[in-house]
């Protein structure tokens, strides 16, 4: 097997792959315009290229077919912009794993917050001053001594 085979098949595989995870976000309504972008550079530049290069099984190379797949999902994508007013249709289950993965973020969030009347307040050891909004994390013990020793 030569490595131009091989580099071939996988430039094709990836490619279709590809091809085909824009079809699925054309039919929701997404990524209109990188999915035309891509059929055309597949329809330009890497169908011509693979169609001088065709092979079968096991590494399967077809360059007429990647075309094809390419148009179609063009074809696809100008549907959805001729028609204009296509809403986005996104699958339940997409809605519903979103859902409780909110869930589960809610869930943690509850477990790590602390309730305001826990947070202690102190004065300021300099001016004496209470700020409510700003929980006592810092000590001034050099500032408390020397406002001690002037008062």
């Amino acid at each position: 097997m030569q490595p131009d085979t091989v580099k071939a098949h996988v430039l094709y595989r990836d490619t279709k792959w590809r091809i085909e995870r824009l079809q699925l976000a054309v039919k929701e309504g997404r990524q209109l315009q990188e999915s035309a972008d891509f059929a055309r550079f597949v329809i330009n530049s890497i169908a011509p290229l693979l169609v001088t290069m065709p092979q079968g099984e096991p590494l399967p190379c077809d360059g007429n077919l990647l075309r094809g797949f390419a148009e179609s999902l063009l074809s696809n994508v100008q549907d959805h912009w001729r028609a204009g007013g296509i809403t986005p249709s996104v699958e339940l289950s997409a809605v519903e794993g979103l859902g409780r993965k909110l869930d589960l973020i809610a869930g943690r969030l509850a477990q790590i917050a602390t309730p305001q009347d826990r947070v202690s307040h102190a004065p300021c050891p300099v001016c004496g001053h209470s700020d409510e909004r700003l929980p006592q994390v810092i000590d001034f013990p050099r500032e408390a001594e020397a406002a001690s020793r002037t008062a």
